[in-house]
């Protein structure tokens, strides 16, 4: 009902039987460009939509062409590995500070070993220069 509200409101009160399939696309098109909408939430408005006209209103639209789709995020690694293709192999790229666990990729379910936390980092350095009798203090980046 809540997309079905924002349509209404976004024709100007217009009777939907009265709107079609430009109206639709240039809502969702409104809520990719204007209101930056991630994809998943356009896609939920257009099923709304779709749902209003189809069983509600017994209407069918035609397929949306004119539509600004809203854009999927890329993934960092993906976004990474094309940017930088030999990431996986150069220095500057790798874990200094591995952690100890590993976790699976929640696409993939591949199991993988990240970096720790700096919070762990700093709480080891701290309690290494207890034991050692020294005041050590862990460097924080700005």
């Amino acid at each position: 009902m809540h997309w079905i509200k924002r349509y209404i409101y976004f024709t100007g009160k217009r009777h939907s039987r009265e709107l079609g399939a430009a109206e639709v696309s240039a809502f969702l098109s409104h809520l990719a460009t204007e209101r930056n909408v991630a994809a998943a939430t356009q896609n939920q408005a257009l099923s709304a939509l779709l749902f209003l006209y189809a069983q509600v209103l017994g209407l069918d639209l035609p397929w949306l062409d004119g539509m600004v789709r809203a854009k999927r995020p890329v993934r960092l690694p993906h976004a990474l590995s094309r940017k930088y293709p030999r990431s996986g192999f150069d220095w500057g790229w790798q874990f200094v500070f591995p952690s100890s666990k590993c976790s699976a990729d929640t696409e993939t379910g591949v199991s993988r070993r990240h970096h720790v936390y700096a919070d762990t980092l700093h709480r080891s350095v701290k309690r290494s220069g207890a034991d050692s009798g020294k005041a050590l203090t862990p460097m924080r980046e700005n």
